[in-house]
């Protein structure tokens, strides 16, 4: 029997500039949790950051413009769940799925590519 575990809802996501050496990958040290933020997924980074207070509402005057650096980052979006039962095991098959990612990606479970 097919069973699936709905991942949408509150992740944590954090961004780099990709300057000093630094690079996205599974091999950063451990996360700071106090540099993430919440992140609904699906949804909008500029909206998750505008919940946290960390960039203006856009549509007021030319606030628009301290949106740009988003753009210029590298996102990290992380999430903490427990497999369901039938996916252990020697015979077992599991499928990670995403409907949709926004132009480039990495995905990492486990620390695995």
């Amino acid at each position: 029997m097919m069973k699936s575990l709905d991942l949408t809802g509150t992740w944590r996501a954090r961004w780099y500039d990709g300057q000093r050496g630094r690079t996205v990958s599974a091999n950063l040290p451990a996360p700071d949790e106090d540099k993430y933020i919440d992140a609904q997924v699906p949804g909008d980074i500029h909206l998750d950051l505008m919940a946290a207070g960390l960039l203006p509402d856009p549509y007021v005057g030319t606030n628009v413009l301290q949106h740009r650096w988003v753009e210029e980052m590298f996102w990290t979006y992380r999430r903490t769940f427990a497999a369901p039962a039938e996916a252990a095991g020697p015979n077992a098959q599991a499928w990670l799925v995403f409907e949709a990612l926004d132009l480039v990606a990495e995905v990492y479970l486990n620390g695995e590519l």
